[in-house]
């Protein structure tokens, strides 16, 4: 059976596909523009844990610390609650003890931010030498919220972990 349309008809579903096509370009850039902040977000926060992991395997105090806010809540499964006081005197004495070394490493798995809030999950791995021997290694998973401060420096202001045994 022909078609058979008025220019009328032509006229109203030329609308209605160019306003479709419209509509699927705006959603694909949209889509576009989250796929790239997301990726952008992740690659900022990524830079920040590298930044902080080369501080504390270096024993660096300032700048292990410079990650956290002031107003740190910290929680670590079957650990008191931390604060930023009792996390940077935690990592006084680790840097003070010279016959052992830590080193962490971590593996970045997402990172969700929307405006100054952010939150990464990550897995943190920790090994500890004593003179030069490996003497234990954790793997912990974790939560760290975020939030960017009033000089536009992103600062850990609450993290949550546990130790996992490798097993999924």
């Amino acid at each position: 059976m022909p078609l058979i349309c008025s220019r009328k008809g032509v006229t109203e579903h030329s609308a209605l596909l160019r306003y479709c096509l419209v509509l699927i370009l705006a959603i694909a850039l949209t889509a576009r523009a989250c796929a790239e902040s997301s990726e952008s977000d992740y690659l900022m926060f990524k830079r920040i844990f590298d930044e902080w992991t080369a501080a504390f395997n270096a024993r660096d105090l300032a700048q292990s610390c410079a990650l956290f806010s002031k107003s740190l809540t910290a929680d670590y499964q079957g650990a008191p609650s931390k604060t930023y006081s009792s996390l940077r005197n935690g990592f006084k004495k680790v840097f003070r003890d010279k016959n052992r070394r830590y080193q962490y490493r971590f593996d970045l798995h997402h990172v969700y931010r929307s405006g100054d809030l952010a939150v990464a999950r990550i897995i943190w791995y920790l090994s500890i030498y004593e003179n030069g021997r490996l003497i234990s290694s954790t793997e912990d998973r974790g939560l760290d919220v975020f939030k960017r401060s009033r000089h536009g420096k992103w600062e850990i202001v609450y993290y949550l972990a546990y130790e996992h045994d490798g097993n999924e």
